[in-house]
């Protein structure tokens, strides 16, 4: 019963952000942003490295 009930949880989490993925496409910070809301298990440094990487890679 709670097995199932995580599962249909999972599912509809994966959906939701399969759709995220599909709107955010075209802007690939916001998607890296919501990849990291949804696996939780990145840590906040790993977090700021990418984003500090992304942001010196954009010549900011």
């Amino acid at each position: 019963m709670v097995n199932d009930f995580l599962a249909d949880r999972r599912l509809k989490a994966d959906i939701k952000m399969s759709v995220l993925r599909q709107r955010l496409s075209n802007c690939p910070f916001f998607a890296m942003v919501a990849e990291v809301y949804a696996n939780k298990t990145l840590s906040l440094a790993t977090f700021y490295l990418t984003v500090s990487a992304l942001t010196n890679s954009w010549g900011g």
